[in-house]
């Protein structure tokens, strides 16, 4: 999932009801839970229920907050998804129809803002064009969930991997950005793999080739109509216009430049409105412009050859320091870090 997206987006249940089952399991509040993101036992109980993206970020907060600093929860947490249920059903679907294990992977990059978690991925690649690995960037996740996030997502990628692989998934090296003492909780799922902690980003490789693959429910007419169906969703999401999403777009326009009073009047709305409105959200202007600047940085690392310093100026910002201060609490990397990180393997 994206900010853009977070309130539009309509996703099935499924998650926020495997978490209130396991809090059930635990002796937790359940209830306590679903009054803090809106929701009843009914919302959960109803197999047809939609919830908003919103909905499941916040209530992966509120699991995380009932299991505090417990890394073998959230880690067995993640490893109850199927891939039909670690995002939405199309986009399960969709990824187990694919005709390779290669092009499922890069299909559910392709379509982020249907999987249960906010996270942008990216392939890595090897010099011939193969892809042997993922990289996982936490730059709209709240910090304070990146840690239940990856830990999470351990199980997840685990689980999925291997579903669509058709037998255990053969990583060869996972690089976390989680204590070294989360080792015993990760070593259960990941027994051969080479592992790393405290890294910058979550990184995972592999050696065997996925483009010679085909996923067990491999299909090409149904790829085709979950595909369709897949893009539907989106285009909806992106046409209901929420407030976010159109702040977004105005800022992303400006590069991060436009102020709350304009963007105020571009939205034929009161800058104390629009400050309100954001807040209800639990967002603010002054959040979401740093993001569209972090963005506008991200995209002239990648795509430009120029110095950091060029990119710094080109970001609003007066000096590399202030730059790269800004650019490492949103990414937790230095501006160079990110552009070494991308590169190719």
């Amino acid at each position: 999932m994206h900010l853009a997206t977070l309130s539009a987006v309509k996703l099935p249940n499924h998650s926020i009801k495997l978490m209130a089952i396991m809090l059930d399991e635990l002796g937790a509040d359940v209830e306590q839970a679903l009054q803090q993101v809106g929701l009843t036992a009914s919302d959960i109980e109803d197999p047809a229920a939609l919830v908003t993206g919103l909905q499941e970020v916040e209530f992966q907060r509120a699991f995380m907050q009932q299991t505090p600093d417990q890394p073998e929860v959230w880690v067995d947490l993640g490893s109850r998804y199927r891939l039909l249920t670690h995002a939405h059903t199309d986009y399960g679907l969709l990824m187990s129809t694919a005709p390779t294990v290669d092009a499922a992977i890069k299909i559910g990059f392709n379509y982020g803002d249907l999987y249960y978690m906010l996270a942008d991925a990216e392939g890595i690649f090897a010099e011939d064009g193969r892809q042997i690995g993922f990289r996982s960037l936490p730059v709209e996740l709240p910090r304070d969930m990146r840690r239940f996030s990856a830990l999470r997502d351990v199980g997840v990628n685990c689980t999925v991997f291997s579903e669509l692989w058709g037998e255990p998934f053969p990583f060869d090296t996972v690089e976390l950005p989680v204590p070294a003492r989360d080792e015993p909780f990760v070593r259960r799922f990941l027994p051969d793999a080479d592992l790393h902690f405290d890294s910058e980003f979550n990184r995972w490789r592999w050696s065997v080739r996925l483009d010679q693959r085909r996923p067990p429910h491999s299909d090409p007419v149904l790829h085709d109509y979950y595909r369709s169906a897949c893009d539907r969703l989106l285009a909806a999401a992106h046409r209901e216009g929420d407030l976010v999403d159109r702040v977004l777009t105005l800022l992303d326009e400006s590069k991060g430049q436009d102020s709350v009073d304009y963007a105020a009047r571009k939205l034929a709305l009161s800058t104390r409105s629009l400050q309100r409105k954001l807040g209800d959200r639990g967002f603010s202007y002054r959040e979401l412009a740093a993001l569209a600047r972090h963005r506008h940085a991200c995209r002239l690392l990648l795509t430009t050859r120029h110095p950091v310093s060029r990119v710094a100026l080109d970001t609003g910002y007066d000096n590399v320091s202030a730059f790269n201060n800004a650019f490492r609490r949103l990414s937790g990397v230095t501006p160079s870090q990110y552009r070494n990180g991308m590169a190719i393997a």
